[in-house]
């Protein structure tokens, strides 16, 4: 495409959550700054030989950026239930601009199935898990996908309070060492009904390692988000 149609093709898209680099210096108007998070995972330069799943894919530049690092294969599955799914595909518009062989599948993460999409040694697990109403069911399919020594990228939002109402009253509890959830049944956290969960640190770590993983490191913490990498043992 020439710079002008690209241009006219990422205005036609309402929300842009990531920041994708494309010809003529382009690059869509995301409000995550993907390039720097991806140096935060410490993935290797070169994927080649690698299967890489991305789960929640959005607009999809983990995705593409897998591809450019040479993963053999590349599967990106979003089943469009966020809020910021984008009206129109970005990422079908991506692999447009960008000539790519990144798959893209409209499935959940409970659609994971080995006999059919066999596994895979880099998993992308970014900012679901709180939008699944059945988390450890989540994470359990994802571990069935991967093989041994595989790697599962992992960021979530998490909660430092347990609140709630009594007579009338809000009431917040410090959360500590025991693993403890929020339960969100409306649009509490963020005006966002897809938004089910607040794990605190604890029990996002219980959950992981409930799986079928190991939490290699943390790799990051910001005031409502954790970053892991972890292998799937």
């Amino acid at each position: 495409m020439k710079k002008e149609e690209i241009e006219l093709q990422i205005k036609k898209i309402q929300h842009w959550r990531h920041q994708i680099e494309l010809p003529y210096g382009i690059v869509t108007p995301g409000f995550i700054n993907t390039k720097k998070e991806w140096a935060l995972y410490e993935i290797p330069n070169d994927l080649y030989g690698k299967r890489v799943l991305d789960i929640g894919c959005s607009d999809g530049y983990y995705s593409f950026q897998s591809e450019k690092q040479n993963a053999s294969d590349v599967l990106a599955i979003d089943d469009k239930s966020s809020l910021f799914w984008n009206q129109g595909s970005a990422i079908g518009m991506v692999r447009e601009i960008l000539n790519s062989g990144v798959k893209f599948k409209h499935k959940s993460v409970y659609d994971l199935d080995k006999n059919k999409l066999g596994t895979f040694d880099f998993v992308f697990f970014l900012n679901v898990i709180y939008h699944l109403r059945y988390p450890l069911l989540g994470l359990d399919k994802i571990r069935q996908v991967m093989v041994p020594g595989a790697t599962l990228l992992y960021k979530s939002y998490y909660s430092k309070n347990i609140e709630f109402k009594l007579f009338g009253k809000l009431v917040k509890i410090q959360v500590g060492k025991n693993p403890l959830v929020q339960f969100y049944p409306s649009n509490e956290l963020a005006g966002d009904f897809t938004n089910w969960w607040g794990p605190n640190i604890p029990a996002h770590r219980a959950m992981i390692e409930s799986s079928g993983f190991k939490i290699e490191r943390e790799l990051k913490r910001t005031y409502d988000r954790i970053y892991y990498k972890c292998i799937a043992v």
